[in-house]
């Protein structure tokens, strides 16, 4: 994360997004330091400075945004084992940074997809069906939004690979409770 937020820096020239950059740090600082931070802040201060990026950067500063978001999927020190309200645990808040996806450049878009698409297959995340639901309507909004032909074929892929991991995992995980159910009722 770190390495992301510093490349941004570097790749960035407005004021907002420099100042989202310094308060996204601030918050990943406190983060190792302390434990009373929430994390649900700390993601929202990281995505906050990568949406600036997405929607007001040159292509340097996407590739440092995509990085970060990237390290808030894969990283646990992000993830929360704490019942979130649902406006606050990790894919609604991802979702809510990639909104303006349809009017990106084509490989920025991509590049969106994919990490999308990784956030729900992801089986060490909590993906609830409603955000599929807005997973899948990006993917539209890209498809319709654009004629770039490498972005609309990442949006068809996106589509299908997100239903077929979302529903592979919910089995995993029912067959993985009556596996356990089973065994604790013998």
């Amino acid at each position: 994360m770190e390495a992301a937020l510093n490349g941004l820096a570097g790749a960035v020239k407005q004021s907002a997004t420099k100042e989202a950059i310094i308060q996204a740090r601030d918050a990943v600082k406190t983060l190792a330091t302390s434990e009373d931070v929430s994390i649900p802040f700390v993601r929202e201060k990281c995505l906050a400075a990568f949406e600036l990026a997405f929607d007001k950067g040159n292509d340097k500063a996407a590739h440092y945004a995509v990085e970060g978001v990237q390290a808030l999927l894969r990283d646990t020190r992000f993830h929360s084992t704490s019942i979130e309200s649902p406006n606050y645990n990790l894919p609604t808040q991802v979702l809510s940074s990639v909104t303006g996806v349809a009017q990106w450049n084509s490989q920025l878009q991509c590049h969106c997809l994919t990490l999308l698409v990784e956030m729900v297959c992801s089986a060490e995340l909590r993906v609830s069906l409603q955000e599929v639901e807005e997973c899948l309507e990006l993917y539209m909004r890209v498809f319709g939004s654009t004629r770039d032909e490498s972005a609309r074929v990442s949006a068809r892929a996106a589509v299908s690979q997100s239903i077929t991991g979302y529903c592979s995992n919910r089995y995993s995980a029912a067959v993985s409770y009556t596996i356990l159910k089973f065994s604790i009722m013998n």
